[in-house]
């Protein structure tokens, strides 16, 4: 009996933690709503990054990362945030730990952790932590100017 009621107690943190994770499995996508494309390739990334002309935006964090998770419910889960993050850059996602050598590099010390380059690897930006809607949307702003700027130089210089 004691370990009925052990198991029963088990699956039932089990159950709860799962709901304050954010578990993705169990959250239903919304039919016809725009969500960010996401890639998982960062070689591949930068290679479209080169051909479109439009900055990485690279998101680390973790399925065990509580503000991650809050990120992805409410500021990535906007329908016109998701169309400008694809339509204005190369949305990729990477995992804190089975990227680490890739965090590692670029000084990423918290998650989330959301770190723009251009295709040649120039920091355009970086947004450590949760940020609601309003916020994220003006630094991706920011971060856009900074990049047409870098490429209007880039293109003067090569002339």
């Amino acid at each position: 009996m004691r370990s009925i009621t052990i198991t029963a107690a088990v699956l039932a943190c089990l159950s709860v933690a799962a709901v304050l994770t954010g578990v993705r499995a169990a959250q239903p996508q919304a039919t016809g709503r725009a969500q960010v494309e996401w890639r998982t390739d960062l070689k591949a990334a930068r290679e479209e990054a080169a051909k479109s002309g439009r900055p990485m935006l690279i998101l680390f964090d973790a399925d065990w990362c509580l503000y991650c998770r809050k990120m992805e419910q409410t500021t990535l889960n906007d329908t016109s945030l998701a169309r400008y993050i694809n339509d204005s850059f190369v949305p990729v996602r990477l995992d804190i730990e089975k990227d680490a050598r890739t965090a590692e590099i670029l000084e990423v010390e918290r998650i989330p952790c959301t770190v723009s380059l251009n295709a040649q690897a120039d920091l355009l930006g970086r947004v450590t932590g949760y940020v609601d809607r309003t916020q994220y949307q003006q630094t991706l702003n920011q971060i856009q100017s900074l990049h047409q700027k870098v490429e209007a130089r880039r293109g003067a210089e090569s002339r």
